[in-house]
């Protein structure tokens, strides 16, 4: 083409017109380069996109994988209360009666730990239980037999009142006179002496004198004591004469052994002295008379009458 348009002219061309033909040809080259930089960066734009927009892709599908799973979560913990709930009342009517002997069959089980323990505290008790019953037996027993008791006098009362009455109405309604008491005391005491023929006093005497001084020492102490201690007081003082003019103290010696021996010297003193200036040396053989003197009461006089006059007392 270039010789063509050498030869079309007729000469050959310019400078200039060859410059520009050469400017011409490295524009175009550069024109290429430019194109082929271009499309390399075209290309180059385009797998940047490219891979930007995959990328933007692969994070739009991770979101939407996220919020997918986010919403299938959702769904499956809202799904749950609901598959709980219903399958709650089928589990619970199902499982109920099976509860219900679970329990039943546990409840012995717990239970029988108290009952072991109110066994072993009855257990502990029953002894106490089985004294208190013991007990109450034995108060009703005797409240039983006291009663029995009690019938039983009220009856002998009821028999002896009415043999009383009986005599009385046998004899008269008339008191019975001292003679007649006097006869049945002699045969009431007959009749002891035939059973009891050997009843005499332990306490050695000769005359009343010496009974009556044997019982007045024979307070608070034995008769076999009084009867170790009077040999040597009758000897010293043998009538109520000498033993009322006696040295207080030395009568006390002589009867020490006898225990009290000071208030019972005051007594054998003053009785002394009685029976000296009232009764002429002489015992008196009535209850009256004897309890006046000191240190004789009814029981003494009692004892001196019945064993040194033989009275029935």
């Amino acid at each position: 083409m270039s010789a063509g348009a050498l030869t079309l002219a007729g000469c050959p061309l310019p400078r200039q017109a060859h410059g520009q033909r050469g400017a011409g040809r490295v524009t175009a080259t550069e024109d290429s380069a430019v194109s082929e930089h271009e499309a390399a960066k075209g290309t180059a734009g385009r797998t940047a996109r490219g891979a930007a927009a995959a990328r933007s892709a692969e994070k739009s599908g991770k979101a939407e994988q996220g919020e997918k799973e986010k919403t299938g979560k959702a769904e499956g913990t809202a799904k749950v209360p609901a598959e709980k709930s219903a399958k709650a009342p089928a589990e619970d009517t199902a499982t109920a009666p099976a509860k219900k002997t679970a329990a039943k069959k546990a409840s012995p089980k717990k239970a029988s730990p108290g009952k072991s323990a109110a066994k072993r505290a009855a257990t502990r008790t029953s002894p106490a239980k089985s004294s208190a019953t013991k007990k109450a037996a034995a108060a009703k027993k005797t409240a039983a037999e006291k009663a029995a008791a009690k019938k039983a006098a009220d009856r002998k009362k009821g028999a002896a009142a009415k043999q009383a009455t009986a005599a009385k109405q046998a004899s008269g309604t008339r008191p019975e006179s001292r003679e007649s008491k006097a006869e049945r005391a002699a045969r009431i005491n007959d009749a002891l002496a035939r059973v009891y023929y050997y009843a005499h006093p332990e306490l050695d005497f000769e005359n009343p004198f010496e009974l009556l001084v044997a019982t007045v020492l024979s307070a608070q102490t034995t008769d076999l004591r009084v009867n170790q201690t009077t040999p040597a007081l009758f000897a010293a003082y043998p009538t109520p004469e000498d033993m009322a003019a006696a040295d207080p103290e030395r009568l006390e010696e002589l009867i020490r052994p006898t225990g009290f021996f000071r208030s019972k010297a005051k007594s054998l003193l003053g009785l002394s002295a009685a029976l000296r200036d009232d009764f002429g040396g002489k015992v008196p053989d009535t209850v009256e008379d004897l309890v006046k003197l000191p240190g004789v009461g009814r029981k003494t006089a009692f004892v001196v009458l019945g064993n040194a006059f033989g009275f029935a007392t």
